[in-house]
């Protein structure tokens, strides 16, 4: 598998070395218009010397999520880029987790089917199933992790239509000083699109197809009540410019509709007696299909120096593969409704001021039914269906005021303000018997209710005493009723010693608030709520050099980040036990040896490093790719839930600007352990990865306005690392059963119209 792997992407560059050498030889030789004497080559030599400069420089990202002010990529106190829409387009890519794997740098991704997450995110070492709350989301500012959970999903279920995005911009690293709570590794903001001139309609129409998967996860397999698997995509959108009061305006409207009837895939059966079975069942396993959709809507108005945005979103998935095999209670739901009013002044020439009016509403649910009673509450002894969920409210006010002193970057400060309120209510723990839908008659229902408030004070300065030599200073206060006071510093030095040359380094470091969920949820079966909790805290050193040279741009990146107080759950003492009895949490009947419940417990470090690299030898062709090797540990012990090496290659070629493209793609990872929600397992591992992807994307120019785009993508392991039944200690020699991957072959074809009016 390795060998393939590093043979793709051999093969991907000398294609690409082909490619170029092809199109400068025929291209035509420059020649002299009549009556003048030839061009001299050196004059040649240094016309295309300044072409190379300035397309180096047209080529560097303007970022702004690190520093909250619009800078150079190369002058940001952390690592940052950007994935363009045209990115998007020329890939293939549906989503932005999948923008992330095939197109940035120090992600590792995997979607799980299971009941503890849908999707895991892993970056710069660090791969937690925590359902995203260690990266920040954001939407044009707009934070986008729930307020009571933190959790986050940058898959359909974040909730932007495709097409209303303009970029993504990435900051990897420690992001705390600027955003507070999870922005501990990573800070993603998607940018939407705004209308520039004029009215558009947009529409689009996807169809994709997968084919089905045998039990060793690949194409085929020959399994009874097989399926093709079908997935569409609907949009539509109006863009407008106009003038309203006297002032410019513009209004933006973006709806989708993604449903996935997935293929099927096979479980090889197994008759483990720890498997929630149906009566008359004698195996758990067989043929698994599953469904998802995802309804998203964004508005955005803007008139002067307002804006008012609108958010709005729905996403449910099928959980097959927890409780009874394929059941059709079992399904994850998450909503959500987001607004925000902005208001952007600029005081002076000096001076801007941006305030910002948010609030957000959000409510998930998960459920899934078991016919084991040792699952159940007493008296469910055929069984029950169970759900959890929380609904989170909240709102605030932000305010931010820059000054750049001296009007050229070189003396500029940043300082702010954010004030928030939330509102939490859950049932963490809902038993309802199989038979009757009653709830237990001996056990109280779980419900929590937490009001918390959030206030932050930050500030930052960006000095640059000497031409080479940029410094950034900053730090932020929060102040969180969940646990009280944090402050997140951050230093920065970017020294740029010759032209297309940024070495930074810096120190960092950042938190994640313990959650009114993970504050108040227990379970009266084996979970313990932990009614106080510290901040989980990461410190971050990086060193990154970057380089430009000609067509080649290229950075490397080393990293060391100490991780402190990650919640994890521990079992309960029986004094714990004794003080859940008495508020009502657990039966007076229960045994305290069952129960869990979060704590501040591990400590780990992670040492590593990323590599980037893009390549445009000649008009229209790019090659770039990623690399990341990290490790860490607890201990001396690695954690190998992430894979000690990880990275993405492609190749793209476009006829001519925003015109027919043609690009490969590849993620590859190397070998890991298998995880299992189970205690006791035997340590098994699963062999590397590699995904590919080819596109096509070419304008239909019968039909102005209308594009096509075509992809096709093939997993070569087919299983993810994530054991089904363990196996546990009671059955040491059952083979393990590997969570298969959703679509190892499938392929999609999708037209986009913009209708100028």
């Amino acid at each position: 598998m390795m060998r393939q792997t590093w043979l793709a992407l051999v093969l991907w560059m000398g294609l690409g070395g082909a490619l170029a050498r092809a199109q400068e030889s025929s291209l035509p030789t420059p020649e002299a218009p009549a009556g003048e004497a030839p061009r001299d080559p050196d004059d040649a030599d240094t016309a295309r010397d300044e072409d190379a400069e300035l397309e180096s420089l047209l080529q560097e990202s303007v970022v702004s999520t690190a520093a909250r002010s619009a800078q150079r990529s190369s002058d940001a106190p952390a690592t940052s880029y950007t994935i363009s829409a045209r990115e998007l387009e020329m890939f293939g890519i549906r989503t932005v987790d999948e923008a992330l794997s095939y197109l940035g740098v120090g992600f590792y991704i995997t979607r799980p089917r299971d009941y503890e997450t849908g999707i895991d995110v892993g970056v710069s070492g660090l791969l937690q199933r925590d359902g995203g709350r260690h990266i920040l989301v954001m939407v044009d500012g707009h934070i986008m992790n729930s307020q009571d959970t933190g959790t986050v999903s940058p898959h359909e279920g974040l909730g932007v239509p495709l097409e209303a995005i303009d970029y993504v911009e990435v900051m990897l690293g420690a992001g705390s000083v600027a955003y507070g709570s999870n922005a501990m590794v990573a800070v993603i903001n998607v940018v939407t699109r705004h209308a520039s001139r004029g009215t558009q309609i947009h529409g689009v129409a996807e169809l994709g197809l997968a084919s089905p998967s045998g039990y060793d996860g690949q194409p085929g397999g020959g399994l009874p009540q097989e399926r093709v698997g079908l997935r569409y995509r609907l949009g539509v959108g109006l863009s407008t410019a106009f003038r309203l009061f006297g002032s410019p305006a513009d209004l933006t409207v973006r709806g989708e509709w993604v449903e996935d009837i997935n293929n099927s895939y096979g479980i090889t059966p197994t008759a483990q007696d720890d498997f929630s079975l149906r009566p008359g069942e004698t195996a758990w396993g067989g043929t698994a299909t599953h469904t998802m959709t995802a309804p998203a809507a964004i508005a955005r108005l803007r008139v002067g120096d307002f804006q008012l945005r609108v958010l709005a979103n729905q996403y449910t998935r099928g959980i097959p593969l927890s409780g009874a095999f394929v059941d059709p209670w079992s399904r994850e739901l998450r909503e959500s409704l987001r607004g925000e009013l902005r208001h952007d002044a600029s005081l002076s020439p000096e001076v801007s001021l941006g305030t910002r009016f948010y609030a957000d509403y959000t409510r998930f649910s998960e459920r899934t039914s078991y016919r084991l009673d040792y699952w159940c509450v007493p008296g469910q002894v055929d069984g029950c269906n169970f759900e959890l969920g929380s609904a989170g409210r909240s709102a605030g006010l932000e305010q931010v005021l820059r000054v750049d002193w001296t009007l050229d970057g070189r003396f500029a400060s940043t300082l702010g303000y954010d004030v928030r309120g939330r509102d939490m209510t859950a049932r963490p723990a809902d038993y309802y018997d199989v038979i009757t839908g009653e709830p237990s008659l001996v056990q109280a229902t779980p419900y929590v209710h937490r009001v918390t408030v959030l206030g932050a004070v930050f500030a930052q300065q960006i000095v640059r005493p000497i031409d080479w030599l940029t410094l950034n200073l900053g730090a932020r206060l929060d102040v969180d009723s969940s646990f009280g006071a944090r402050v997140s510093p951050r230093a920065a030095a970017v020294l740029t010693p010759l032209d297309h040359t940024s070495i930074r380094a810096s120190y960092a470091e950042a938190f994640r608030t313990p959650t009114s969920y993970e504050l108040g949820q227990y379970d009266p079966t084996y979970q313990i709520s932990a009614l106080s909790l510290r901040p989980e805290v990461v410190r971050t050193v990086e060193l990154e050099w970057q380089q430009g040279i000609d067509w080649v741009t290229f950075s490397l990146r080393g990293f060391a980040s100490f991780y402190e107080d990650f919640i994890a759950s521990r079992e309960a003492t029986e004094a714990e036990h004794a003080a859940a009895v008495a508020r009502g949490e657990v039966s007076p009947t229960s045994m305290a040896e069952f129960f869990v419940r979060n704590d501040n417990l591990a400590s780990l470090r992670t040492f590593g490093g990323t590599a980037s690299v893009s390549m445009r030898p000649t008009p229209g062709l790019t090659l770039a790719g990623s690399f990341m090797l990290a490790d860490t540990r607890a201990g001396d012990d690695r954690i190998p839930i992430m894979p000690l090496w990880s990275g993405n290659a492609r190749i793209a070629y476009e006829l001519s600007p925003n015109g027919a493209s043609f690009a490969l793609a590849a993620i590859f990872a190397g070998s890991r352990i298998a995880y299992s929600s189970f205690s006791l397992v035997r340590q098994v591992e699963l062999g590397e990865q590699l995904d590919l992807r080819l596109t096509f994307t070419s304008p239909l120019d019968f039909v102005p306005g209308l594009h096509v785009r075509a992809s096709v993508s093939y997993s070569l392991n087919g299983r993810l690392p994530y054991l089904i039944n363990g196996p546990i200690d009671a059955y040491p020699d059952a083979p393990p059963l590997y969570t298969p991957v959703t679509s190892p072959l499938f392929g999609f074809v999708g037209l986009r119209y913009d209708l100028p009016l």
